[in-house]
């Protein structure tokens, strides 16, 4: 095997790797709950997670995650494919933090005749 070949063999597998990781920034607040109501919000998806981390995970594997909730005293991790600055309100509630991703994804638009 010629050592071009096994260069483009190995470039082939380093970009493929690649592309399967990705990484989110969040902002979080703390004690403040997301919800969004509006005939424009995406319905959201709630799960059992242990704790923070694994919430941001669950938003990680979802491409169209924008912000995330975790209640420490229920562990229910909600994801939503809207974000506060867009649709939605935020309410005081302890116990209950409040994560939106930081840049690199578009927000959805409201097809909603209002």
């Amino acid at each position: 095997m010629s050592l071009k070949m096994v260069f483009a063999i190995m470039v082939i597998i380093n970009s493929s790797m690649v592309q399967s990781f990705r990484s989110i920034l969040f902002t979080a607040s703390y004690n403040m709950n997301y919800q969004c109501d509006t005939v424009c919000c995406s319905p959201s998806i709630t799960i059992t997670a242990a704790n923070k981390q694994s919430c941001q995970i669950a938003c990680l594997m979802d491409d169209s995650c924008l912000t995330i909730t975790f209640d420490a005293t229920t562990n229910a991790c909600q994801r939503f494919a809207n974000s506060p600055n867009q649709f939605g309100i935020m309410l005081a509630q302890a116990s209950v933090i409040t994560m939106i991703v930081v840049g690199g994804k578009p927000l959805p638009s409201c097809k909603s005749d209002q």
